[in-house]
């Protein structure tokens, strides 16, 4: 009964922390002059603090475009500005949003059904069961558009480094991720889901999927400066800005990218021209004359299909939903590996806004960015709310370390989802905390399964398992958190490998020297069948440790990320995955023998002890490298 009345008097306080927001007094968004020296101001900070070059802005509403500006360089070496109308930057997954525009395109003329078997359509068919043998369930457009396909996630290889590795569309994407959610039961974001939604645009249309964009979307829109074609047409090219990496605390010119799964954020444009994009989309599907989607086909876009929890925003047909000071909009970012980007549509208010700067360490600016013009032009003032009583109890089933659940699960980049970890937990305020939008953030709760962020602009929403404790997180976007397993999480695999490792290494070291010392050393030979499994473990272990190393540190020019992810070392992987099968048969044989040593008696306690710590560390090791699929080839 308390708990029902600790929540109803957090409802009442929210409502009326709403109630009062309506008071304060909001920029004029109409003021073209106030709107364009608002962002003058943010971007002569962004620019430096971010260590960008440049940057690129554009704002519509009620049909015109209020400002498309550009900032800073499109070639900082050249001298080159950033021109709005014409220079070209790579908006990354926004690509996305043209994905989904062609596909409704299809769905007007009945040549696609959102509720169909995508095998239906393809030439290669999905798995039809989970990564853990359960039914995974057919796979339409609809679960493409809103995320839940239920594919995990790969990063090798979205990106490569030549020219000449970029495969036609359909032969990249027959090398299928694992389904490791059921259909239509979470929605968890896939690059691959989009592209292959690109590839059945191509194989329905009976064009390659930059040129029926191309025709269909950019012509009529009169977007010029815009393409999905790889490399760029001749035309084109001089009017692509360089991307540039963070190196040595200065922005470095790199190499253009290349994308394999480039439906899904292989798109150059320029600001003007998703200015223009942004009103069709916003008007019905209609810009001047042309009409590229059906005012219902775009206002069915724009609703809610699905969502993770019914108390927080979800996925349209396509679009990210998000609500902050109590505006509903539609939003999509948008990252390259030199290059990010946002943009946000506002339906009610027909208002759009896009953002795209041309440096590396940008994650954060288009937030920052975005914050500021909420608050600036959408303003709520709101009282910080408290902690309630009874704090660590409501909080218990929601504490712990999660994962995102868009990660990989049957390869070896399994190991990213550790780095991935988010904890939950109380500070020492007494409220619940964890990460939103890049940013620690306090939490209170509202129900048992939503919380509110302190200043009422986030929600937090739980999915409980059958024993009332937390297994997913939700904050309205397709990137829920998932409960990590006790044994799966850095916590515990962290020490594991660290012990692990310095043990046999100090084991070789000691071996070294006992070998190469004349005293004890005919003794030391004698007992060969005890060292000899530690040896061969301790070897094998420094081996995988030197390979891990050369994959980590050798960095692909282009991107400045370990190379690994853009020309995949298949070769390589294969001799880490012997060494791996062959450390397990070393760490059973140092098991067996330190069980032995302690049934059989005869041994001094000293040798039990060193051979069972020896057997401990070496299992941990080939449990880390098991749960990480370094046996996988």
């Amino acid at each position: 009964m308390q708990q029902k009345l600790t929540f109803a008097f957090l409802g009442m306080v929210l409502a009326l922390c709403f109630a009062t927001s309506a008071g304060v007094l909001a920029a004029d968004l109409t003021d073209a002059r106030q709107l364009e020296s608002f962002f003058d101001g943010v971007m002569a900070v962004q620019l430096r603090q971010y260590a960008s070059p440049g940057a690129m802005v554009a704002v519509v509403k009620d049909g015109e475009i209020l400002l498309a500006k550009g900032y800073g360089w499109a070639d900082k070496e050249e001298r080159v500005p950033v021109d709005p109308v014409t220079t070209m930057f790579r908006p990354g997954s926004n690509a996305k949003l043209f994905v989904w525009t062609a596909v409704m395109q299809l769905v007007e003329q009945g040549l696609l059904d959102l509720d169909t078997d995508i095998n239906e359509y393809l030439d290669f068919a999905m798995p039809d069961t989970l990564l853990d043998g359960r039914p995974a369930g057919p796979i339409t457009m609809r679960h493409l558009l809103t995320h839940t396909a239920g594919f995990e996630d790969v990063m090798a290889e979205v990106f490569v480094e030549r020219m000449s590795q970029v495969l036609p569309l359909g032969e990249y994407l027959r090398d299928i991720p694992a389904r490791v959610f059921p259909a239509g039961s979470i929605s968890v974001y896939s690059n691959y889901g989009s592209s292959l939604a690109g590839y059945i645009v191509e194989r329905i249309s009976g064009q390659p999927f930059d040129a029926y964009v191309d025709e269909h979307i950019f012509t009529p829109l009169g977007m010029n400066y815009s393409t999905f074609t790889q490399p760029l047409p001749a035309h084109l090219r001089p009017y692509m800005a360089k991307g540039y990496l963070y190196r040595g605390g200065e922005a470095e010119a790199a190499d253009f990218e290349w994308l394999l799964s480039y439906p899904a954020g292989g798109l150059a444009s320029s600001a003007q021209d998703m200015a223009v994009f942004m009103l069709a989309h916003l008007s019905g599907g209609t810009y001047n004359e042309a009409q590229i989607l059906e005012a219902d086909t775009a206002a069915y876009m724009h609703r809610q299909h699905f969502s993770n929890h019914p108390s927080i925003p979800g996925m349209t047909l396509g679009f990210i939903e998000g609500q902050r000071n109590d505006v509903r909009y539609l939003a999509h970012g948008g990252d390259t590996l030199q290059m990010h980007t946002g943009l946000w549509l506002f339906p009610e208010e027909n208002l759009g806004i896009y953002v795209s700067y041309n440096g590396a360490a940008t994650v954060m600016a288009r937030v920052v960015l975005f914050e500021e013009f909420m608050d600036r032009y959408f303003p709520v003032e709101r009282p910080l709310l408290d902690a309630v009583p009874d704090m660590e109890k409501l909080a218990q089933p929601l504490l712990g370390s999660y994962q995102a659940a868009r990660s990989n699960f049957s390869g070896q980049e399994t190991i990213l989802r550790l780095l991935q970890s988010a904890p939950v937990a109380l500070d020492d305020d007494g409220f619940l905390t964890t990460f939103v939008m890049g940013r620690p953030r306090q939490f209170v709760p509202i129900e048992p399964d939503l919380w509110s962020s302190r200043d009422g602009r986030f929600r937090l929403a739980a999915a409980f398992d059958d024993e009332g404790m937390a297994e997913y997180l939700f904050t309205g976007d397709p990137m829920p958190l998932m409960r990590a397993p006790w044994y799966g999480t850095l916590q515990f695999l962290g020490p594991l490998v660290i012990g692990g490792v310095l043990w046999f290494l100090l084991f070789l070291i000691h071996w070294l020297r006992r070998l190469f010392k004349h005293r004890g050393r005919a003794e030391y030979l004698e007992r060969w069948p005890l060292w000899l499994p530690m040896w061969f473990f301790s070897v094998l272990t420094m081996a995988l440790v030197a390979l891990g190393v050369v994959l980590v540190f050798r960095n692909s020019p282009t991107y400045g990320m370990p190379l690994m992810f853009f020309d995949w070392p298949t070769s390589t992987f294969r001799i880490m995955a012997v060494i791996s099968g062959a450390m397990a048969v070393f760490a059973l044989w140092q098991l067996i023998f330190s069980l032995r040593s302690w049934v059989r008696g005869g041994r001094r306690l000293r040798d039990k002890v060193y051979y069972t710590l020896s057997a401990f560390w070496s299992c941990g090791l080939v449990w880390f490298l098991y749960y990480s699929n370094f046996f996988t080839w």
